[in-house]
């Protein structure tokens, strides 16, 4: 008998419809408007960043030719645009849909530059931890500073916990 496999294409198919099927079940119209904006992105917004990833390290100066990523590269990048697509989705549970929208942008922006720092380890600490800091501050000076904090340590336990799973499994 044959087992069936996962494939990245089985997963995004999966989790768009999952997240048709959540849009449905929101409360207003525009939620689920929105909902189906960031289910229909997700499938796009992996070719998108796969593509970045391949032309931005040339670009950049970083390497002279484009190089395919391993697979163990492309299961990293959709798992983190389906995570950005899953925070996209929680937060139009306490935020309009625009607004929402606006956030969702800005994390596959992140999530692009976290992968692109990943695979080439471009970004340098001294870079990175002055951005958290002016994004903790900018969340003080904006009334936020209990959700930008919280945030950040959010942030810092998922992507502990992602590595560690990530260490496990290539054990």
């Amino acid at each position: 008998m044959r087992t069936p496999r996962m494939t990245d294409a089985t997963i995004q198919a999966g989790a768009t419809l999952a997240m048709l099927a959540w849009s449905l079940l929101a409360r207003t119209a525009p939620a689920a408007l929105a909902g189906m904006c960031i289910a229909l992105l997700f499938p796009l917004s992996v070719r998108v960043c796969a593509l970045a990833l391949r032309w931005l390290p040339v670009a950049a100066g970083v390497r002279p030719h484009v190089e395919a990523p391993p697979p163990q590269q492309q299961h990293e990048l959709v798992a983190g645009c389906l995570l950005v697509a899953a925070c996209s989705l929680t937060l139009l549970i306490y935020t309009p849909p625009s607004i929402t929208l606006a956030y969702a942008v800005a994390l596959h922006l992140a999530n692009l530059l976290v992968q692109f720092d990943r695979r080439e380890g471009w970004l340098p600490n001294a870079i990175l931890m002055p951005m958290l800091l002016c994004g903790l501050l900018a969340g003080a000076a904006l009334g936020y500073a209990g959700s930008a904090i919280g945030g950040a340590c959010a942030g810092w336990v998922l992507g502990g916990a992602g590595l560690f799973g990530l260490s496990i499994t290539s054990l």
